[in-house]
């Protein structure tokens, strides 16, 4: 008797684990379980399950579907830039624009400053070559052609970093890899361009911005060939030649290659935002008598002009859809400049932003913040915390925004490759994340039946080759699109196409009337 029990307990188990992962835990939920397709997937890829943390929530209920290792902390790569953003948008709102202004010391009269013009910046993470542009040009007509004085760059709203560009990784020249300065141009790359340049049978380089202060050495060869890679190799380098920065070119260009660019990063902040200024003044016949320095606004400098950025929900679609760092590490800086005052750190930023979680009833316990843009190691958040984050978004008053600003599956951002050909393409918002040993996504899927879900996966582990770990998420992305709904699902969807209702008007999740997202004995939002 007692045998034929045991068997019949093993051959039940074997029965459920065909067709779903079962894990023995110690928490609250004694068994947890996934899609079999999922299940599969990390078997294939042999991912162990205590590596990988999933949670699925529709919008209209009030538990989740999947909380499978859900409470573990893991380093959430990119997509914590979706607490930076949703913080940003409450703690700033929508409309927030970064400035960028001019001061003048001294008087003006006939086109002369006879004194200092201050550049002053508060963090604008856009400025781009024509923006500084336009800057310059409503200086230029507000009376300045000649600078007397010096020309001084005030970064002083950001504390200075301490880290280096290749701390990271080792890659210093990455263009991901740039640390957030108060006041910086293009992103702080250098685009370098190369174009065949035929009346002299040479080849053409020039950058973009264009840098005063950054010499060319072009020792490229122009070969008459295809553009293969056996025949067209050039090289890039940045030398110091008699204190002077001077980019070099080597090896050959290819005629049939057009033109190729190159993005790097080549000059620190402060100097690549200099050559800028220096040589795009130029262009518009201004001059510069004194030095290019950096330094603080001088007491009693008188404001010239100032530039505003885009504002922050277009700024937060570059963030997000585009995984962008830098513009993410500004946005962190500017929380805890903007509401504990400048100069903005690091450790004021975390403040501000564990501090707005709190006052929202969102407390993290094992939230840990390193820079909000997800290049670190330390960042930890579990995938509840950010499947209760984006509980509290979608019921709140900035959804539209924050929506807007993740990538669309096969359409546009870091998701564009994903599901192109697929039902599933338009109908998933995603913020993903990769890093050395972790890979993951969060977002909203909006299913067959017109139903919206909360995806979250975060998969860790320091040998995981990132690519499988997304052969898993989008095994979870069909998985919720094609058939979480249960069948009291399809069955109000059967419904409501007999009534001639639209199965989007019937069954589109607006946010649960009880707020699940919250920590207990909060009150509503």
């Amino acid at each position: 008797m007692l045998l034929d029990l045991i068997r019949a307990s093993r051959f039940f188990l074997a029965a459920c684990c065909a067709a779903a992962l079962c894990i023995q835990t110690a928490g609250a939920d004694n068994i947890m379980t996934l899609p079999a397709p999922v299940a599969k997937q990390l078997r294939k890829h042999k991912i162990a399950p205590d590596d990988a943390s999933f949670y699925v929530h529709k919008l209209s209920e009030a538990a989740p579907r999947i909380a499978f290792n859900a409470d573990t902390p893991r380093n959430p790569a990119s997509t914590i830039k979706l607490l930076t953003t949703t913080a940003g948008l409450g703690i700033l709102g929508p409309t927030y624009s970064w400035k960028t202004v001019a001061y003048a010391e001294g008087t003006i009269a006939q086109g002369r400053l006879e004194g200092n013009l201050i550049i002053k910046g508060y963090g604008d993470p856009n400025l781009t070559p024509e923006a500084l542009w336009r800057l310059l040009w409503g200086i230029r007509e507000r009376g300045v052609e000649t600078i007397v004085g010096d020309l001084i760059l005030d970064n002083s709203y950001f504390e200075p970093l301490q880290a280096g560009r290749g701390d990271f990784d080792g890659n210093p020249n990455s263009a991901y890899n740039a640390l957030p300065s108060a006041l910086s141009v293009n992103l702080q790359t250098t685009r370098i361009h190369l174009t065949k340049d035929d009346p002299n049978g040479d080849v053409r380089v020039f950058t973009d911005p264009p840098l005063a202060n950054l010499s060319v050495d072009n020792r490229l060869r122009l070969v008459n060939a295809p553009c293969k890679r056996k025949y067209h190799k050039p090289t890039v380098s940045l030398v110091e030649e008699d204190s002077r920065a001077t980019l070099r070119l080597t090896g050959t260009f290819a005629t049939d290659c057009g033109e190729s660019t190159y993005e790097q990063l080549l000059l620190e902040p402060t100097q690549h935002i200099a050559g800028a200024i220096v040589a795009l003044w130029r262009t518009i016949g201004g001059r510069i008598e004194g030095a290019v320095r950096e330094g603080t606004l001088p007491a009693g400098s008188q404001k010239i002009y100032a530039l505003s950025s885009p504002s922050l929900e277009e700024v937060i679609r570059l963030i997000n859809k585009r995984s962008n760092n830098l513009m993410a590490r500004t946005l962190f800086l500017t929380l805890g400049a903007e509401r504990l005052r400048a100069p903005g750190s690091l450790p004021k930023s975390r403040r501000a932003v564990i501090d707005w979680l709190d006052e929202r009833g969102l407390t993290f316990p094992e939230l840990v913040l390193d820079n909000g843009s997800g290049l670190s190691r330390e960042t930890r958040i579990s995938a509840r915390s950010m499947g209760r984050l984006l509980g509290y978004v979608y019921a709140g008053p900035n959804m539209s925004e924050l929506l807007s600003s993740l990538a669309i599956a096969g359409v546009d951002g870091t998701m564009r490759k994903r599901f192109r050909k697929s039902s599933l393409k338009g109908r998933a918002h995603i913020k993903t994340g990769t890093i050395r040993g972790g890979t993951g996504i969060a977002g909203f899927v909006l299913d067959r039946l017109g139903e919206r879900w909360i995806v979250v996966s975060l998969i860790n582990n320091k040998r995981l080759q990132t690519w499988r770990g997304k052969d898993v998420e989008n095994t979870l992305l069909r998985w919720v699109y094609e058939t979480a709904g249960d069948e009291e699902d399809v069955s109000r969807a059967r419904v409501a196409d007999q009534n001639g209702r639209s199965k989007s008007s019937m069954l589109q999740a607006n946010a649960t009337p009880e707020a699940w997202f919250l920590s207990p004995k909060t009150s509503t939002p």
